[in-house]
């Protein structure tokens, strides 16, 4: 997922996606893999984020995770990133955890926390840090 991620972020052709995907999971397991994918119709990072044409649907965890790795790519890619987008991607996660999409955003929430990407005007990150049981980890140090 991780390098699909990264095709979209950075557009490269379908023949280098192609490529890149081939090398790492094989001839076989692509096949399998575009069929999947292609049957997901997943949104692109821009029109979740830039369009919030996006809304996470707890019935479909695996279909959350793929949008939320691949918005988190986006957002972390400094040529992406703007006030707007690093909103907008904690909106997305309060959207998750409301619909209890919680599990699947964790890791992200923390990495992001870990590379100090968010707001200090819109407070969404500390909401979503206290729901998940993460705000200590990210501000005892500074409270003590």
């Amino acid at each position: 997922m991780r390098v699909l991620a990264g095709c979209d972020t950075h557009k490269v052709s379908l023949q280098t996606r192609k490529l890149m995907l081939k090398g790492c999971v094989g001839e076989a397991a692509y096949l399998v893999f575009t069929k999947w994918a292609a049957s997901l119709e997943l949104p692109t990072p821009h029109e979740v984020i830039d369009l919030g044409r996006w809304t996470p649907n707890p019935e479909r965890p695996d279909i959350a995770s793929v949008v939320i790795s691949n918005c988190f790519s986006y957002v972390c890619d400094e040529r992406f990133r703007t006030p707007a987008r690093i909103k907008a991607i904690w909106d997305l996660y309060l959207a998750c955890l409301k619909v209890g999409l919680g599990d699947a955003i964790k890791n992200r929430v923390n990495m992001l926390m870990d590379q100090k990407i968010f707001s200090n005007t819109d407070r969404t990150y500390i909401t979503v840090l206290k729901e998940l049981g993460e705000y200590e980890r990210h501000f005892r140090s500074e409270e003590a």
